[in-house]
């Protein structure tokens, strides 16, 4: 993830703010793992340059949906 890139990234759920913690960076600058943090302490991790923003813990009932959907169409 280019560094840039922190200007316009805020919180999902309060859009305040980002604070980068522990930021990784690979040879040509970007940022490859660490951790996102708003305001009121709630983390987003990066992994391998990605920002994930979804919740851990609802990604598998959102892959049953698509896998419904598509079978469907």
């Amino acid at each position: 993830m280019n560094p840039r890139l922190l200007d316009y990234l805020c919180d999902p759920i309060d859009r305040s703010n980002l604070q980068l913690v522990d930021p990784i960076y690979d040879t040509m600058g970007n940022i490859t793992h660490g951790c996102l943090v708003s305001v009121l302490g709630k983390g987003y991790p990066i992994r391998d340059g990605v920002p994930r923003f979804v919740d851990q813990t609802a990604l598998p009932s959102t892959v049953e949906s698509f896998g419904d959907e598509w079978n469907y169409f």
